[in-house]
């Protein structure tokens, strides 16, 4: 039987007079007040919270895919949510959606649990530019212009300020329609209204930014996009705008009828890959414009891959335990300084106390660790790097988890970093076949997607 803390997620044993093969726990954003259980599609589904857990589970009678259990385990748990803020007056919400959950699936008659964890990595660049004459002199440069306030700045800072995905698009948004409509007010007619439709006048804007900004939409679309104009219309108005801002079942005649809920969708990648288009193009918008300076460079994917693959290929380690020590938040990071293999005897005895340093931090009360296999990671996907390891329930030493933990090597800036995840509800791993960890580390530049 495998349970978050208190709360059954599945398995082979039977409860309530069923079998659940399928399961998926999220962490709320405090422990709950409540204590409930809910039903939806007739009893195939339950998702159940208890009172002082973070932790929120749906699960499943029926076999379903890793995407079907996400995909409808949480838009049960966003309903169950929406009942019970309701009734209670308790306002839930799943923290982080996509950066944590704990998934309980069937493969081949064998039930495996798959611990999935993200963490951003931010790496800032400062350049400073230093012109200097043929002697070596330092050559004065004439004052920067002043920049100049715009509404769109209150649109942009907003949507920064929000870990909510599809908060932060909506700001963006309305930032660069700002932005738009001063440059390129919507023409109206004698009686007061517009005189044409809200996405011609965008397209008209679009084209007017082109031509008189030296601002190439074609920077912010895929290569091989004949018309970038047509493109970002599509793919930002109608596809996601119209879809997130309105919530009538049927719109204006340019817009499509489906509509976005808000954390409805597990993988938010479209809104989130919008988001970022739509935000750099802003960004240009306000430094091209309006004189706004944004401190800090940008780390391209390539760029991050090419570090991430330079640090994981010194070797990395991944293990789990069964050690509940309590800490604030779900997540806990620490860098040391590397020391360098050719040791003098001080040097020695301060790597001694470095390793014990770190063995004290994955688990304070000092349990025994185990060391997950078959260590991958993946950087496939832009921007991500995916690393994985599993193990055998026989092989396990506890069947509580409370910690996962990953330790490697920073080469760039010579530290060792070890990333601590818990899960303080805890996780019984009696009624699992295998475990799998999952650790996403992603990509994070200022001004990109919060979530």
């Amino acid at each position: 039987m495998v349970k978050i803390g208190d709360i059954y997620l599945g398995g082979e044993e039977i409860y309530n007079n069923q079998i659940y093969n399928s399961g998926v726990s999220f962490f709320l954003t405090n422990d709950s007040k409540i204590s409930n259980t809910l039903p939806f599609e007739n009893g195939k589904w339950d998702v159940e919270l208890k009172e002082g857990q973070q932790s929120i589970v749906a699960r499943s009678t029926d076999v379903l895919s890793e995407e079907q259990i996400l995909n409808l385990g949480l838009k049960y748990c966003q309903q169950a949510i929406d009942f019970l803020s309701t009734e209670y007056a308790e306002y839930l919400s799943i923290q982080e959606l996509g950066n944590f959950h704990t998934i309980l699936y069937k493969n081949d008659d064998k039930f495996i649990l798959k611990q999935v964890q993200t963490i951003g990595f931010t790496l800032e660049t400062d350049i400073e530019v230093i012109v200097r004459d043929s002697s070596g002199n330092i050559v004065p440069q004439p004052a920067p212009p002043e920049p100049k306030w715009t509404l769109a700045l209150r649109f942009y800072r907003l949507a920064q300020n929000t870990s909510d995905l599809y908060e932060a698009y909506r700001n963006a948004y309305l930032s660069f329609e700002s932005l738009l409509c001063e440059m390129h007010p919507i023409p109206m007619k004698k009686n007061g209204k517009p005189a044409q439709g809200e996405r011609n006048w965008l397209k008209d804007a679009l084209k007017e930014l082109e031509l008189k900004n030296k601002i190439q939409l074609i920077d912010y679309v895929p290569q091989g996009i004949t018309d970038p104009v047509e493109y970002f219309v599509k793919s930002q108005y109608d596809d996601i705008r119209c879809k997130l801002f309105h919530a009538k079942g049927v719109f204006a005649d340019e817009c499509p009828i489906n509509i976005i809920i808000p954390v409805e969708i597990f993988n938010p990648i479209d809104v989130s890959n919008a988001y970022e288009k739509l935000m750099l193009l802003v960004k240009q918008i306000l430094k091209v414009e309006y004189n706004i300076k944004f401190k800090g460079g940008v780390v391209t994917h390539i760029g991050f891959k090419s570090t991430m693959e330079n640090n994981l290929s010194n070797d990395y380690v991944l293990e789990i335990n069964a050690d509940d020590s309590p800490i604030n938040g779900n997540l806990i990071e620490h860098r040391f300084p590397l020391i360098e293999e050719k040791l003098e005897e001080k040097q020695q005895l301060v790597k001694i106390e470095r390793l014990a340093e770190i063995e004290s931090l994955v688990s304070p009360r000092k349990l025994e660790s185990d060391l997950l296999l078959n260590l991958q990671y993946d950087t496939t996907v832009p921007g991500i790097v995916n690393i994985s390891g599993e193990i055998n329930k026989n092989e396990l030493s506890s069947i509580h988890l409370y910690r996962t933990s990953l330790l490697y090597i920073e080469v760039m800036f010579r530290f060792v970093r070890l990333i601590i995840f818990c899960n303080k509800d805890g996780v019984d791993l009696s009624g699992i076949d295998k475990f799998e960890s999952h650790i996403n580390i992603k990509l994070k530049n200022k001004g990109w997607p919060q979530k």
